[in-house]
């Protein structure tokens, strides 16, 4: 009996070691499985993080003022510390001569510009002249032609009238112009009922005597100017006076902030 069953209780014993030891790979298994998927979900949700990062960091790239929302011209005059003045006040109205090729030398020079940028000091005497203007006419409006200009388009200009009897017009660009600093402006007065600019008597940037002021009077008893003609070049006088700016004998849409002196010693020109 004994040597019969001794053999079968070996089998027996051998079967639960076996047994137990299987249980346990299955067990370390199964403890793996719980513990490995963890640590990939882990890095891949760093992974994902890192991803959406780097997207929101290129989006905003992307949308940097000065690479798509603002055009190089206008990236010049933010660093010279120009201000847009629509930024300032929205009913300003704007149409920038030397962006399209409506003006005398028949040439755009401003590409997309459609924006009148100034010193903020000479944006703030525009908005004193403008609140003048409507207090007075309500249905008016300042229209900017030309604020700040660039030198190397102020050398185009010259270019056009060097050597002509229009020269006297045009500042030298040795020289400079106060619209170089952004400290001029040219402007009409615009009639927001009517939707269309108060008549000057000559078009914006007519080079020719009939366009300077000075002259308004005799060009009035010549009948070359009627009496409504030059009642609204006064009244543009008037309002941008008001605002401490300085007109010029010149030219009836010409105002300056300040003296070239005085623009030189404070501002920096823009190239």
């Amino acid at each position: 009996m004994n040597q019969y069953y001794r053999p079968k209780h070996l089998f027996f014993a051998f079967f639960c070691i076996f047994t137990v030891l299987a249980c346990n790979t299955d067990s370390q298994k199964k403890d793996s499985l719980h513990t490995i998927p963890p640590k990939i979900d882990t890095v891949k949700k760093q992974s994902i993080r890192l991803m959406g990062n780097e997207n929101v960091t290129k989006k905003s790239k992307k949308i940097s003022p000065d690479t798509t929302k603002f055009l190089p011209i206008e990236t010049a005059f933010q660093q010279a510390g120009l201000v847009n003045v629509q930024t300032l006040d929205s009913t300003l109205n704007v149409d920038l001569r030397y962006a399209t090729t409506d003006n005398f030398v028949q040439k755009n020079m401003y590409g997309n510009l459609a924006s009148c940028y100034l010193q903020p000091a000479v944006a703030q005497m525009l908005l004193k002249a403008q609140h003048q203007l409507q207090q007075q006419h309500p249905n008016y409006s300042l229209l900017l032609l030309d604020c700040a200009r660039p030198l190397s388009v102020q050398q185009q200009l010259w270019n056009v009238v060097k050597g002509t009897p229009k020269q006297k017009y045009v500042a030298s660009p040795q020289k400079h112009s106060i619209h170089n600093y952004g400290v001029a402006i040219d402007l009409t007065i615009f009639d927001t009922q009517n939707n269309t600019p108060l008549d000057m008597g000559t078009p914006y940037d007519y080079l020719g005597k009939l366009a300077q002021p000075r002259y308004n009077q005799q060009h009035l008893d010549q009948g070359m100017l009627n009496q409504q003609q030059v009642d609204n070049r006064n009244l543009l006088k008037t309002v941008m006076q008001q605002a401490n700016f300085r007109p010029i004998p010149n030219e009836w849409w010409h105002f300056d902030g300040y003296n070239l002196s005085y623009t030189k010693k404070h501002f920096r020109v823009v190239k």
